[in-house]
């Protein structure tokens, strides 16, 4: 009863449904086959399904597969044709190929099927070959040209594709070797960026010793795959020596990766390997300090600040060699670039805070205090379209975070990017902006900041003394920027530059990687819960009590300012212009501080930190 009162919904709700009769029913006028319901009757395949209608795919999927050479019968060589079927129906799809020198003679071998689409759709078809090839290509032949019907259609027509297969001589044999010491590698290489796309190109270029008796052979030429990426190429031997093979797919870590290069030389086994250095890629640097018409401004406090005279922090960053995509570059990282126009106003955001979207954004210490939160914190955490900013350093004095209109409103802006994975670097012995700023970082009120040791003061980078309590909470020897990428510094010393280092004391140690105390070089630390200069133990930030930590115009000759210093150095081979040394003659005695190099040390540190938690971010 419910299917006789329901009957015209259930059939149309039932339109599609195929099944196949095992009895004859002459009544019904059914006999044994394939049938589909149409929502008022059922039709058979047999009878009424007819002919399939199709076009051709993406024509970079329209695929052959194998190796083809004259005189060899095809055996699991096959071609994937991918289809767009509008009707339903059977189909016939038969791929020849006609011989590359005459362009008219059947080749000897084709492709063939037949089969049945049930209902139109995407499709990606399997066709195997079949037949003997029996002309190889010419040399600077592309290959055999290709014709494709369906259902006696040319499918091809009209569509802009053509394929051609290349058959091999196979009278002539490869027979070379590589010259291993003569491997390049080109391209700039990301982790999640794929290869060989938006107008990049990643390749190996190779050298080849070739047997003159096997010019004409092809050549077959491959790598492993390594964190998703790997190398091919193929082409004809003849007296041109370098080759290419080029990548393919999506580097998914950010590890440097070693391949190891094979051929199909039948004179050889040998394989090179070749190594692919990962690049990080670009982060926003925004530099905060004295800047155009600013007290100070000539001893380049502020590393976005080019101005009128050398920037020497300017220079050290945004040196490819020092921080760049180079094979020989010292952190191989996309780099930092100085903004177009006059030298007085690169990378400078002016007082209504415009972001120009470079990957420095340099603020005044006037235009940053300035600032309203607002509008600080848009330009922190990106606005108008442009990205965020990853890196903060502060350079010098800056009272953005002190007592008055927004200015200690400020100091939430920033921990709060922090906390959110911004790096910040902080230089600053301004008393009210370090206690503001500290107390919120730590979460802990009674923290405070006092002036210590006088200019030329040398500090201690780590522990010296017996105390197992203070010596736990200093950096290890292994620590990242004791340790970093522009030198080894553990044991070494910072210097103090012109006026006082405040030290912060009553700091929580078992947050704090601590660099150096209160002492000088000379002293034993006593004080264990204070700090001229540490790391957060899990916040990214870093914090020295000195404004003047990277102080530099190129004065050498007085023993108590300056302590930054950038110079020439020679690493295998190639030859640094603007690389962090150390410098000479400061606090007396003919000593050496290293505040350069644990700068750059730090801004490494900074650089790989926020890749790390960038990634952190992405996942689920």
């Amino acid at each position: 009863a419910n299917y006789s009162s329901n009957k015209a919904q259930l059939d149309k709700e039932h339109t599609g449904t195929i099944v196949y009769n095992i009895t004859d029913d002459e009544i019904e006028e059914l006999y044994v086959g394939l049938y589909q319901w149409d929502g008022e009757k059922w039709n058979s395949f047999q009878e009424k399904i007819g002919n399939a209608i199709a076009e051709l795919g993406n024509c970079d999927s329209l695929k052959f597969t194998g190796i083809y050479e004259n005189g060899v019968a095809l055996s699991g060589h096959t071609m994937y044709i991918p289809l767009k079927v509008s009707k339903a129906g059977t189909y016939t799809i038969i791929a020849t190929v006609k011989d590359a020198a005459t362009n008219t003679n059947d080749n000897g071998y084709f492709f063939t099927t037949t089969g049945l689409f049930m209902s139109p759709g995407y499709y990606y078809i399997t066709v195997q070959g079949s037949g003997t090839p029996l002309e190889f290509t010419p040399a600077g032949n592309p290959g055999d040209p290709v014709s494709i019907t369906f259902n006696g259609h040319d499918i091809l027509a009209g569509t802009g594709c053509s394929k051609n297969i290349f058959v091999k001589d196979m009278t002539v044999r490869p027979k070379y070797t590589m010259d291993c010491s003569k491997t390049n590698v080109f391209g700039e290489y990301y982790e999640e960026e794929r290869l060989n796309t938006n107008g990049k190109i990643h390749y190996i270029e190779l050298t080849l010793n070739v047997d003159p008796t096997s010019y004409g052979a092809t050549y077959e030429i491959t790598s492993n795959e390594v964190d998703g990426i790997k190398f091919s190429g193929s082409g004809i031997l003849g007296n041109n020596p370098i080759v290419r093979i080029y990548g393919e797919g999506v580097p998914f870590d950010n590890r440097d990766k070693q391949f190891y290069i094979t051929t199909n030389s039948e004179s050889s086994s040998a394989t090179c390997t070749a190594l692919i250095y990962m690049i990080i890629p670009p982060k926003r640097l925004m530099t905060i300090g004295q800047g155009q018409g600013e007290l100070l401004v000539n001893y380049n406090y502020n590393f976005g600040w080019v101005g009128n005279s050398p920037g020497y922090t300017n220079q050290m960053i945004t040196d490819k060699d020092n921080f760049g995509p180079h094979p020989w570059s010292i952190v191989r990282y996309a780099g930092f670039d100085n903004q177009l126009g006059s030298a007085a106003n690169r990378n400078e955001v002016p007082v209504g805070g415009t972001d120009h979207g470079g990957s420095i954004v340099s603020l005044r210490s006037s235009v940053s205090e300035n600032m309203t939160k607002e509008n600080f914190g848009r330009l922190l955490n990106g606005r108008a379209g442009y990205a965020k900013i990853d890196i903060v350093i502060i350079g010098y004095n800056t009272d953005m975070f002190a007592s008055g209109t927004d200015y200690a409103a400020k100091a939430d802006t920033l921990v709060e990017f922090m906390k959110k994975g911004g790096i910040v670097l902080m230089y600053c012995e301004q008393r009210n902006s370090n206690i503001n700023f500290l107390r919120k970082v730590f979460n802990k009120p009674d923290i405070t900041t006092t002036g210590g040791l006088g200019a030329g003061t040398r500090y201690r980078l780590g522990y010296e003394g017996n105390d197992e309590e203070m010596k736990m909470y200093y950096a290890r020897n292994d620590d990242p920027i004791l340790d970093g990428p522009f030198g080894n510094i553990a044991g070494s010393v910072w210097g103090e530059d012109a006026s006082t280092t405040y030290y912060a004391d009553r700091l929580p140690m078992e947050e704090v990687v601590l660099y150096s105390n209160m002492a000088s070089a000379s002293q034993v630390p006593s004080n264990k819960t204070a700090a001229t200069l540490f790391r957060h133990a899990t916040l990214p930030f870093i914090w020295s009590g000195d404004g003047g930590f990277n102080s530099s115009n190129g004065i050498t000759t007085n023993e108590s300012i300056c302590p930054f210093k950038i110079g020439t150095r020679t690493i295998n081979g190639h030859t640094y212009t603007h690389f962090p040394i150390y410098r000479q003659n400061f606090g007396g005695n003919n000593n050496f501080v290293q505040n350069a190099v644990f700068t750059a040390n730090a801004l490494a540190w900074c650089i790989k930190r926020a890749d790390q938690l960038r990634k952190e971010q992405l996942q689920p």
